[in-house]
């Protein structure tokens, strides 16, 4: 007769907890390979109590980072509240305690945010004079933001709205607002201002932190993950409209956010942290594209059209087919395969933020 023998409980237990890091490394892969590259909602950080409303509910639901946002969708935070979500690539909406907004369109090209109360900081990353099409309805004006900045965005109960742009250029209520001016909103009309960037709240610093936390999480990207993303055919359809917008909104799966992955290089943050790990674009008659290099493998490989491509740094070919590459450090020179992402010039840290009206002289 045979015995049977009876697996101690530990064991049991052991085998459940290596399935289960077995099945959370699985998941960790799968985010790892998350793009972003059409459309703005994307929640990427979410800090004390913050609350959802989809566009077809009247439920107030707890909003975690895995949730994205859909057009109509209206979050509130509570007093310690934060969030954090993605707009158009490169760009953040950052809103703190006591806030109201609603997504109102998602579609990069019609981006519309409403800010019902509270206050809010949008981080906008662009390049050159290139303009970004961008617009937050306030009580009483819509403002429109047209270059890379840092926007600090309140609307508070009972008092007119404010708009600092702390460096950039925004449109508000028709009224052209540049760097270190403050619009506010009444009834007589919109009155710019001169303001001190000394002065900054938690709101200030919080979103300049997160913007030096997210340029690091764009450096720490993994090559491995950018290679096995870029080689899966479900996102060759991605570089088809790539001139329409500045890159992806990428994964990174140790951080557990999304960061900017840009095309080309010598990209910086408005706030003057670096992008320096990017993507290169390069046109050709077969349609394809490439993965990025790695050390061992500068040359990378191409996908799609094509017979053989350049791919990498250091790589070299001539294929007809729709190359990337991973673009160098900041230190490493290289000619962009394109002439849409020029280099930038460095930016310092923005200070902190007060307010001082215009002089005459300078009206």
């Amino acid at each position: 007769m045979k015995r049977f023998r009876i697996t101690p409980l530990r064991t049991l237990l052991t085998l459940a907890f290596v399935c289960a890091c077995a099945f959370g490394a699985a998941r960790a892969d799968t985010r790892d390979l998350r793009v972003i590259s059409a459309r703005a909602g994307g929640v990427n950080l979410v800090s004390g109590d913050v609350k959802v409303r989809r566009a077809a509910s009247a439920d107030w639901l707890a909003l975690s980072s895995a949730d994205e946002l859909k057009g109509g969708d209206t979050v509130r935070t509570g007093p310690d509240g934060r969030v954090e979500v993605l707009l158009n690539p490169g760009s953040y909406f950052r809103a703190g305690g006591g806030t109201e907004f609603t997504l109102a369109s998602a579609d990069l090209g019609d981006l519309r945010v409403e800010l019902a109360r509270g206050s809010a900081v949008i981080e906008a990353t662009g390049y050159g004079d290139t303009k970004i099409f961008l617009e937050v309805q306030l009580p009483g004006a819509l403002v429109k933001i047209e270059r890379s900045g840092v926007y600090r965005l309140n609307a508070p109960a009972g008092g007119p709205a404010e708009v600092f742009v702390t460096k950039g250029r925004a449109v508000v209520a028709g009224t052209l607002v540049k760097g270190g001016k403050v619009a506010r909103v009444s009834g007589a009309g919109v009155e710019v201002a001169k303001f001190d960037k000394k002065q900054r709240d938690e709101l200030d610093l919080w979103s300049r932190d997160r913007g030096k936390e997210l340029a690091k999480a764009n450096e720490r990207l993994s090559r491995r993950a950018m290679q096995t993303a870029f080689g899966m055919s479900s996102f060759s359809g991605m570089f088809s409209d790539w001139g329409n917008t500045n890159g992806f909104w990428f994964f990174n799966s140790s951080l557990r956010c999304y960061t900017f992955l840009p095309y080309g290089y010598g990209w910086r943050s408005p706030y003057g942290y670096g992008y320096n790990t990017g993507v290169y674009v390069s046109p050709g008659n077969g349609g394809g594209y490439a993965q990025p290099g790695t050390a061992s493998n500068p040359g990378g490989g191409t996908y799609g059209g094509g017979s053989s491509g350049v791919s990498g740094p250091g790589g070299s070919g001539n294929g007809g087919g729709r190359s990337i590459e991973m673009s160098p450090k900041a230190h490493t020179p290289m000619t962009p395969r394109e002439p849409m992402t020029p280099r930038m010039p460095v930016e310092r840290p923005i200070h902190d933020r007060g307010i001082q009206r215009d002089r005459p002289s300078d009206q």
